[in-house]
């Protein structure tokens, strides 16, 4: 197993993120910092702390992965909850938070990983989250 963020489970590998655990901790914490920062609805909030369980999970078994499509997303409110997240990619490049980190990131890096982040919460849509809820 290793890290990484994809569209849904089973998508082409363009779709996919793999990241070593430095680089995903990293992506995550700084995405946390600027939503805890913005997060201001019940919706927004339980975004930020999918992905704080995320990254306490992985400090406990190494390796974190997730589909963005088994996000907390809410029928009600979806195209919101993209636009709230794509506020967080922002925020991040903003350095929302940033004065609270040890060590800064590196800009350069994380700046391609906040690009490609972007590019699967720009693809995912309602019809891919529904249908992989209804294959359970």
């Amino acid at each position: 197993m290793s890290n990484f963020i994809s569209l849904c489970q089973n998508t082409d590998k363009e779709e996919y993120i793999f990241l070593k655990k430095d680089s995903m901790s990293v992506l995550l914490q700084v995405m946390e910092l600027s939503g805890c920062a913005l997060a201001k609805t019940k919706q927004e909030k339980e975004m930020i702390s999918f992905l704080i369980e995320k990254r306490q999970f992985m400090m406990k078994k190494e390796n974190v992965g997730f589909d963005i499509c088994y996000m907390p997303w809410q029928k009600n409110g979806f195209e919101v909850q993209k636009a709230f997240l794509f506020s967080v990619l922002e925020g991040v490049e903003k350095k929302i938070g940033w004065q609270t980190l040890h060590d800064k990131p590196k800009e350069a890096v994380l700046f391609f990983m906040l690009a490609r982040v972007r590019c699967l919460f720009q693809k995912i849509t309602w019809y891919m989250i529904e249908e992989k809820r209804n294959q359970f």
